[in-house]
């Protein structure tokens, strides 16, 4: 299927990782199914992606971008296992950098996080 929608757009110049999934737990509570269903959706996925639509990225001296977070930096109580995976990501983005920059392909990586607005705290989710 990939090479087909390739063959059909004419090629590949960007490939965006953004999926992404996060479970509430700490080390204590987080079950070994959810951590390793994290593991799959943050970063598993993302390496695959990787890995399948490099050649096609080098042929256009594209980029890829990955979508990370803020709590792949900062440690969060709460959140173990997406916080793992998102530091895995940002490790991931800065091997496949440099792994990749001989192809001419980027990589990088974009961390948002939360703003506190009044928005926001009218929802009720500021800390």
């Amino acid at each position: 299927m990939a090479l087909s929608v390739i063959e059909k757009l004419g090629g590949l110049d960007i490939l965006i990782n953004a999926a992404g999934l996060i479970f509430d737990g700490d080390i204590l509570s987080t079950f070994p199914q959810d951590y390793d269903y994290l593991m799959d959706i943050n970063l598993r996925c993302a390496f695959h992606m990787t890995l399948i639509f490099h050649k096609y990225l080098e042929l256009s001296r594209g980029c890829i971008v990955n979508i990370s977070c803020a709590l792949g930096s900062r440690p969060n109580a709460g959140t173990i296992g997406y916080c793992m995976t998102k530091a895995g990501l940002e490790m991931l983005t800065k091997c496949a950098a440099l792994e990749l920059a001989p192809l001419g392909i980027r990589v990088n990586a974009v961390s948002p996080a939360t703003i506190d607005t009044n928005l926001y705290r009218y929802t009720g989710m500021s800390e």
